[in-house]
């Protein structure tokens, strides 16, 4: 019995590699979430005693019940854009074998419906997603002060690389998107600055 092909929604590191072969990429989004640095890396762009930040994406209504404070890059709306990867069934358990040890680090794979331009469902995807309980993903952070963030970026690095290497790449792959993140593109604006000072100073 085989498999049929499924899709993968990327929001992050998958947006500029998925590191898996696929027959279809297209850009598409999902409603109800944000996307922000809350998640701790120690096995990717962090170590365990010096962990970097990655991406995860926060469901609103729980965003809105953890920062009910709001800063500017706060109101950057409810809907995550990303890009969907059609995976055929030759090559799916092997891809989403794969992608369970890449996204070990406190995500687990849900399947949710993602959308194009116009609003026009496109399919159902599977996603990981890091839980914001701390009982089941302790690499979970919650909120934290976009400075404090850049500063932990600006100086972590991780088996997979710099922490502001990763920051940079998703950055760049929205603009070549021609998509704008308001929350993304202001961290990146801060960590820049931080690392200009950095080398200022020395």
């Amino acid at each position: 019995m085989t498999q049929d092909s499924i899709y993968i929604f990327g929001y992050g590191s998958l947006i500029w590699r998925p590191g898996f072969p696929y027959s279809r990429r297209f850009n598409a989004y999902v409603k109800g979430f944000k996307r922000r640095f809350w998640q701790q890396s120690r096995d990717h762009r962090g170590t365990d005693e010096h962990p970097g930040r990655v991406v995860t994406i926060v469901p609103t209504a729980e965003f809105d019940t953890l920062q009910p404070k709001k800063e500017p890059h706060d109101e950057d709306g409810d809907i995550v854009w990303g890009v969907v990867y059609q995976v055929e069934d030759k090559d799916v358990k092997k891809c989403l074998d794969d992608l369970d040890i890449r996204e070990i680090g406190g995500y687990h794979r849900t399947g949710i419906p993602v959308y194009t331009e116009g609003d026009i469902l496109a399919c159902e995807a599977t996603l990981y997603v890091g839980s914001v309980s701390s009982l089941i993903n302790t690499e979970f952070i919650g909120p934290e002060d976009i400075d404090k963030t850049a500063t932990i970026i600006s100086r972590s690095v991780g088996p997979s690389g710099p922490n502001p290497e990763y920051l940079k790449r998703l950055a760049d792959s929205l603009r070549s998107m021609s998509l704008h993140d308001t929350y993304i593109f202001e961290l990146e604006k801060r960590v820049n600055k931080q690392n200009h000072n950095s080398l200022v100073q020395h």
